[in-house]
């Protein structure tokens, strides 16, 4: 009752809240005491239904085909989606995610959703970007929203590209920005950041990959979209890139290099200083909250301690993870280094910037250590690994899928400042199997906790695999992790595995090294999203692994709720994908698979009683 009565106050009848705000307060304390109930009021999917898919099934997709390859449309399957909550208007929810995805990159467009009533129901538009529905380009990925700090606008961050290249076109791959001032329904003409000739005809000219924008919570008119860069498709090396906007996404500054690891790595001995045996990916922005001593912000945080001034300092911090070469590796050995591997390293690190992104320090903090090479890199295969004698990994058993073993998850309680990062990790079992790791910061990213294991699964079930974590906070200091795994299967048919998303919730303690976690969180509640196991061989099939959940999921928090976007696929048989179009002069064949394998699910959860 309390979340269809919140529901009803804030959407219906927000004229009144000026009248109302010691009523509103009351229902948000009350939530607040309320906190171990959190629940699912609504879980829909939010996708296109299979008759209204916004790319139709035409011959000018032919073009989408690529020499000397397979190319597979999986027409209808939705990938890494994204969610963002207005701050001012948390009834208005947008959705957005990869659609039609293909097996060796990317989707055919964006597909977009938004509601006005707190997600009871949804709407679909799209911009395009598909060039055979009105767009200039052939392919889109990695989408990321972002709501302005006063709830004016959404922004929205992309990659679009082709593969092959399209005649007359200067323009041939970029991170693009655009915005909505409407809640989702429409959107501004996008913005190219960083236009380049790259295809695989021309993989000379320069690529992008792996982008994310975060409007600045402290500043409405701030904005942060990050990428990372590499000079040519052989190259290995990359900088972090940024570009941002001081005037509400009406003009955005040219790209510069916001972080280059190589001259970081050599001077402090981790890597072997080759410059082509480094990287920077997975780049994401977190802003600090910002308050001043005898603020009012400043007295919201009750603690007292010396960190305060460190995590109320509004810093902009762009995390990110480098993978690179061991110390004594030759160029030769870490290039076709494959997994598991030998002389590759990751880790997670954060740059910091003091003055809202003008300059950046040029040494990066390590929030993460890379851990020995063998389990730098952990995959997942749904039925686990075998092993070498002295007990190292091998190699997988069963379907290999695409997950986020190098992309950590980053966020910040925007009250206090206590930072969080989430990642998939095989340090925490002898086995090496995969877990949800999570280190905390409560000096404003300066120094980190022990990493511990944050996912609920049992540890002796069948597969205890865990994988593709998303972290958020709530302002009262409610860490939610949204995750999969495979708890409910008994690894019988490691073709066939039942898979589930949960979202563990835990409690802030005053005591740093405290709660039943021993960095300052307790335990709460954990919650299972997905009604049933799906079988996460269901999804589309990847040059890199069957992308059922991908590289990430999305889970963002305003008030007390946690919302959460993912993908499942669908029950039902499916046939092959038929054979479309072929070129045997270039060698090149495009099949589609009709299937409508996978949607995008949102749940809300609340910490409010339904009855």
């Amino acid at each position: 009752m309390c979340y269809y009565y919140y529901k009803w106050l804030i959407c219906y009848r927000r004229p009144v809240l000026k009248y109302c705000s010691k009523l509103l307060l009351a229902l948000v304390l009350v939530s607040t005491v309320q906190a171990k109930n959190y629940h699912v009021v609504t879980t829909q999917n939010v996708g296109y239904q299979q008759s209204q898919l916004p790319v139709k099934i035409t011959h000018c997709l032919d073009r989408i085909a690529v020499p000397q390859q397979e190319t597979t449309i999986h027409h209808g399957s939705a990938a890494e989606p994204t969610i963002a909550v207005n701050p001012k208007n948390p009834c208005n929810i947008v959705a957005s995610w990869q659609q039609d995805r293909l097996n060796n990159g990317g989707g055919l467009d964006l597909g977009i959703g938004y509601s006005f009533d707190a997600g009871n129901t949804w709407h679909r538009t799209e911009i395009p970007f598909q060039i055979c529905s009105g767009g200039s380009f052939q392919r889109a990925t990695d989408v990321w929203l972002s709501f302005a700090a006063d709830g004016s606008k959404v922004y929205l961050c992309a990659i679009v590209f082709n593969r092959t290249t399209q005649v007359g076109m200067q323009t041939q791959q970029s991170v693009i920005v655009c915005f909505s001032t409407n809640g989702g329904k429409s959107w501004s003409t996008p913005t190219l950041l960083s236009p380049t000739r790259f295809t695989l005809e021309q993989p000379h000219f320069p690529t992008d990959d792996k982008n994310s924008i975060t409007a600045d919570p402290n500043t409405k008119t701030h904005a942060y979209a990050v990428w990372s860069r590499y000079p040519n498709l052989a190259a290995f090396h990359s900088n972090a890139l940024i570009s941002r906007t001081t005037d509400s996404g009406m003009t955005w500054s040219k790209p510069r290099i916001l972080y280059n690891p190589y001259p970081d790595l050599c001077a402090t001995g981790l890597s072997n200083c080759i410059k082509n045996n480094n990287q920077i990916t997975d780049n994401v922005v977190v802003v600090l909250p910002k308050a001043k001593p005898g603020s009012k912000e400043w007295y919201q945080d009750k603690s007292v301690d010396s960190t305060k001034l460190k995590r109320l300092s509004g810093d902009v911090l762009n995390f990110a993870t480098r993978v690179y070469a061991t110390p004594a590796a030759t160029n030769k050995e870490f290039l076709t280094d494959v997994w598991p591997s030998k002389f590759t390293l990751i880790d997670t690190v954060l740059i910091r910037s003091k003055d809202q992104g003008v300059t950046w320090d040029t040494t990066a903090t390590i929030v993460i250590p890379s851990p020995q090479p063998n389990i730098t890199n952990p995959r997942v295969f749904t039925g686990g690994y075998s092993y070498n004698s002295d007990g190292s990994v091998a190699g997988g058993i069963g379907t290999l899928l695409r997950a986020s073993n190098t992309l950590p998850s980053f966020n910040v309680n925007p009250t206090n400042g206590f930072l969080y990062t989430v990642l998939m990790t095989s340090t925490l079992r002898k086995d090496f199997f995969p877990q949800i790791g999570i280190t905390t910061s409560r000096d404003g990213g300066y120094t980190w906790s022990p990493v511990i294991r944050a996912n609920r699964t049992p540890q002796n079930c069948p597969n205890p695999q865990a994988f593709t974590p998303f972290v958020t906070v709530t302002r009262d200091g409610y860490v939610g992790i949204l995750y999969n795994d495979f708890r409910n299967d008994t690894k019988a048919n490691p073709h066939r595995t039942n898979t589930d998303a949960w979202l563990a919730i835990y409690k802030e303690v005053q005591d740093p090294q405290g709660g039943s976690t021993g960095i300052g969180l307790q335990f709460v509640k954990e919650i299972r999203l997905s009604k049933e196991s799906y079988i996460v061989q269901n999804g589309p099939t990847t040059t890199q692994g069957v992308m059922t959940n991908g590289d990430y999921s999305f889970l963002t928090a305003v008030h007390n709720r946690f919302y959460a976007i993912y993908t499942k696929p669908h029950f039902k048989p499916f046939s092959k994908p038929i054979l479309f179009f072929e070129d045997p002069e270039k060698k090149e064949q495009l099949f589609i698979d009709d299937n409508y394998r996978q949607s995008p699910y949102v749940s809300i959860i609340s910490p409010c009683s339904r009855s």
